[in-house]
């Protein structure tokens, strides 16, 4: 990181405090955005059509799960049977 840090022109150490805590700071906030994925699960599991999209959605990104296409057809199809129009549309696309 320091070299990343010097990389962008940050010589001096009060800027290099100020990017390691911006990154520091961002970095938290993107590990407290992570959905809970078990309890997504749970949800998607029971049948709410809106779970099971989303599961879908990060299955397929490979959003906080392994990246798994077969995994993520699997959750967008079950949300468009329910009548998902997202998930429904996203099928239509491919």
């Amino acid at each position: 990181m320091n070299r990343a840090i010097l990389a962008l022109g940050m010589r001096t150490l009060g800027q290099r405090l100020v990017v390691a805590t911006l990154l520091a700071i961002a970095a938290a906030g993107m590990l407290a955005c992570q959905p809970d994925v078990e309890a997504l699960r749970a949800k998607a599991e029971q049948g709410d059509a809106s779970a099971q999209f989303s599961l879908g959605l990060m299955f397929g990104n490979g959003q906080g799960v392994p990246q798994d296409y077969a995994e993520a057809a699997k959750w967008v199809r079950m949300a468009a049977a329910q009548g998902a129009a997202k998930a429904q549309y996203l099928l239509g696309e491919r």
